[in-house]
């Protein structure tokens, strides 16, 4: 469409280049200006279309809830995907709910399977945070599952958050939280991020709480902001009505400049011409005065001859 309209601008600069030459150049600007910034905006769309979706990883042994965790989640926003063992459940439109294959490596050739397959999810996904499951029980046996699991992510402890499932098992809640976040601080990211959870959680508050641990509420002006492309044409439309509003008035009032130069110019040259005509015309009369006056003054002479000849003749006869 751009590139129509930028032909379509050139073809009207050529053809109006006669009577306005710099409004033509003000349109040539803007119709390539239009032109490149539609390429920069494909261009950037090009560049990050690996990294349109961002991907939040739930993990952790078997036996803590994933499954049934994310079975909820994905049935609420009715949206579900499988990439090989990753099912992926999207939870706003730039970011996908993922729930991984579970960590058992007691068996040797099960744990290089399942550290393939992660490698290969995480080297062609742009993955942003990790949730981390345990269910509740015997602390012991938490810190155990979380070990089991951290061990294999330290370089990642940052984007890691914790996620107690079975929290309905508790009799004393707040009291549990309490006692659970000193003795798991340990396995906990610097802002002590830790989620508890119910069997009957609601799913909406939970998709909120988790885009608050993981500092993801707003992407808007980022490098990892996806690509809209109803803003990309809405854009694109802001600068034609520009172009079409403001420039062409601009242009406008350059044609009328120009045109009313151009007025100037001829009245200067008709006064010029006037003028010139004007002392043609004097010259003119000078030389025909001039031209009188010899004839005045050749007359007098014929006659004065004439004179002198009749006196001359009238003298013989009189002798």
């Amino acid at each position: 469409m751009a590139e129509k309209n930028i032909y379509k601008i050139l073809a009207l600069a050529s053809a109006s280049a006669i009577t306005f030459t710099s409004a033509s150049a003000v349109i040539i600007y803007f119709g390539i200006k239009l032109y490149y910034l539609k390429k920069e905006m494909e261009n950037k769309s090009k560049k990050h279309q690996k990294f349109q979706t961002l991907k939040y990883l739930l993990v952790g042994p078997p036996g803590v809830g994933k499954t049934k965790l994310f079975k909820r989640i994905s049935n609420f926003f009715k949206q579900k995907q499988v990439n090989q063992e990753f099912e992926e459940c999207q939870i706003r439109h730039d970011i996908d709910l993922v729930s991984t294959p579970s960590f058992d490596f007691e068996n040797i050739n099960e744990r290089e399977i399942i550290i393939k397959q992660f490698s290969q999810y995480m080297m062609k996904n742009h993955i942003i945070h990790f949730f981390l499951l345990v269910n509740f029980e015997r602390t012991d046996l938490m810190k155990k599952k979380l070990l089991d699991v951290l061990k294999y992510f330290k370089k990642f402890k940052e984007k890691f958050t914790v996620i107690v499932t079975d929290f309905q098992l508790s009799d004393d809640q707040e009291e549990d939280k309490k006692n659970l976040k000193q003795a798991l601080h340990v396995f906990l990211n610097k802002n002590q991020s830790i989620m508890f959870v119910e069997n009957d959680f609601n799913v909406e508050e939970f998709r909120d709480q988790l885009l608050v641990e993981a500092q993801a509420l707003n992407l808007t002006d980022t490098i990892f902001e996806p690509i809209n492309e109803n803003e990309q044409q809405q854009l694109l439309q802001q600068f034609q009505n520009m172009f079409t509003n403001r420039d062409c008035n601009q242009i406008k009032k350059q044609q009328i400049y120009e045109n009313n130069n151009q007025q100037q110019e001829i009245i200067i040259t008709n006064t010029q011409q006037d003028n010139i005509q004007q002392q043609q015309n004097i010259q003119h009369k000078q030389q025909e005065n001039e031209q009188f006056q010899i004839n005045d003054q050749q007359l007098f002479q014929d006659d004065h001859s004439i004179l002198m000849n009749d006196s001359f003749k009238s003298n013989q006869n009189q002798q």
